[in-house]
């Protein structure tokens, strides 16, 4: 079994693996808090990608949230759905009719459909918060 990430080092390993997501905008910090800053970035670089046709890097950008999935700490997961992949379905409007969600839904990986499913469930009102994540000795986890 791969050793888990740990949420504070995500930032680390997304830059040594995507170095061409490296601007003067990209906000980077120590804090663990600004994880989700990072993840909003990655977002918009996923949708650059789309842009551009980049199909290999789609992948790699895929591979890389479905890593966090499997192999994150739970901190890890709820940063992978409620950062990487809400901040998608919020650049993308969240339609099904877009082009954009459409090529999104197509790459993403077994275990994060299941959560980018679950986040259309929240804002269509079928689950609620509770419902999606729960608190269980004050650390977030992904419910099944």
């Amino acid at each position: 079994m791969e050793e888990q990430i740990e949420c504070n080092n995500v930032s680390k390993i997304l830059i040594k693996k995507f170095p061409d997501i490296i601007t003067d905008d990209l906000f980077l910090d120590d804090d663990e808090t600004l994880e989700y800053m990072v993840a909003s970035d990655f977002a918009r670089y996923i949708i650059k990608n789309i842009d551009e046709n980049n199909i290999e890097k789609l992948k790699e950008c895929f591979e890389f949230i479905e890593l966090l999935h499997i192999n994150g700490t739970e901190k890890t997961k709820e940063l992978a759905t409620i950062g990487y992949l809400e901040d998608l379905q919020n650049f993308t409007g969240g339609s099904k009719t877009m082009k954009k969600y459409k090529i999104i839904y197509d790459f993403i990986g077994i275990e994060s459909k299941k959560w980018w499913d679950k986040l259309n469930d929240f804002w269509n009102g079928i689950i609620t918060h509770k419902t999606l994540m729960t608190k269980k000795n004050g650390v977030r986890q992904h419910r099944t």
